[in-house]
């Protein structure tokens, strides 16, 4: 009967892991394939924070834009009312950013300083509107709106108490 038994393996030594660093003693008792679980892991994790940090990021720039974008549409732009012609005089309507306003004014139209035309801040997406209506039985009016710097509105009128209007928005 002594034949039949098979002699019991001996075990296997104990791992002398008292030499090794942290990670080797680690490596030394998980299998291979734990080790590839633990990696893929690991690369899903920093893949999604860098994806976080970069979305973030963007998000962060496209509200600085957004904020920029505001903060210029809410500053004042300045407008300049001109008018002019070959008639001595006009009747003046204007809208500025305190209402409307009239008067009857020599040609060009000067401010108190004597320079041409009449500068004034609105505010973006203001109405603006000048006409000018000839006064006398001869020549024309012109007036014109240039808004920083570029024409927005510019018309003529001749003759007798014709009248020249123009008018936009800024």
């Amino acid at each position: 009967m002594s034949e039949d038994i098979e002699p019991t393996p001996e075990p296997d030594p104990p791992l002398d892991l008292s030499r090794q660093s942290g990670a080797a003693r680690l490596r030394a008792k998980l299998p291979d394939r734990t080790w590839a679980a633990i990696a893929v892991v690991v690369l899903i994790v920093v893949g999604v924070a860098i994806t976080a940090s970069v979305r973030a990021s963007s998000a962060e720039a496209d509200r600085k834009a957004q904020v920029a974008a505001l903060v210029e549409m809410m500053k004042p732009v300045e407008v300049l009312y001109e008018v002019e012609g070959t008639a001595p005089s006009a009747s003046l309507t204007i809208e500025s950013p305190s209402g409307t306003e009239q008067a009857k004014i020599s040609l060009p139209l000067t401010n108190k300083s004597g320079t041409l035309g009449l500068t004034l801040k609105f505010n973006r997406g203001a109405f603006v509107y000048v006409s000018a209506q000839n006064e006398d039985d001869f020549g024309s009016v012109t007036c014109r709106i240039t808004v920083d710097g570029q024409v927005v509105s510019e018309n003529t009128s001749t003759g007798e108490y014709g009248i020249a209007s123009c008018k936009g928005s800024v």
